[in-house]
Parts: C-alpha cells; sequence; structure tokens
C-alpha cells in the first residue's frame, strides 16, 4: 500500500489543547440570575406540552406557535380555468379570509 506522501511513519497524533478553563456551576447559575434580573429570557426551544381538553382526547398544543387544532385536517388540490381560480382568489382577497373560509361560507349558502 503507498504511503500517499506522508512518508512510511504515517500521520502523527495531534493532541489538541484547550486554552479554556471551566467554569464553576455557581458561576453559571448567578450569571443566569442576573440576566432574568435585567429582563433577558431563554431563546432555547421551549418543551411543547400538551392539555387534554376534557370533553376531548385528543391532546391540544399549548405552546409555541401553532394553532390549536380543534378537528382533523384534509387537504385538497383543485385545478380549474385560470379564470374561474382567478375569481375565487380574489374573493378571498375582498374578503380578507382564507381559501378554506370562503368555500365553507359558499357551501353553507
Amino acid at each position: 500500500m503507498t504511503d500517499y506522501g506522508f512518508g512510511s511513519g504515517g500521520v502523527p497524533k495531534v493532541e489538541l489543547k484547550s486554552t479554556r478553563k471551566p467554569v464553576e456551576p455557581d458561576k453559571i447559575q448567578r450569571a443566569v440570575e442576573e440576566g432574568e434580573e435585567l429582563g433577558f429570557v431563554p431563546r432555547s426551544p421551549s418543551k411543547k406540552t400538551t392539555k387534554r381538553q376534557s370533553s376531548d382526547t385528543t391532546p391540544v398544543p399549548t405552546s409555541g406557535r401553532r394553532r390549536k387544532k380543534t378537528e382533523p385536517q384534509g387537504k385538497i388540490l383543485i385545478t380549474g380555468p385560470e379564470r374561474v381560480m382567478q375569481r375565487f382568489r380574489d374573493l378571498c382577497d375582498d374578503r380578507d379570509l382564507p381559501y378554506w373560509k370562503v368555500l365553507e361560507e359558499l357551501l353553507s349558502e
């Protein structure tokens, strides 16, 4: 086997030395407390907790940016003439509502 230009002795092992000193846990805790006093909040992702509703067995997210799901969601893909699709988009824009709400209104008429 060839030495790939490193010589027959192989590559010497390199040991990395850190110049950082370990931080004491009580110093970290004091820094966190001082930060909280100054109004800083943790930016790490929070754990999502779920809460069960009394009448439903489906867990509902209680944190995060997602909306609470109250019913199962479905998806459809509609293909049609551009003029019809544009009229529907314009209708939704005029009412300032999402597509599904306008569709629900049209179906209930």
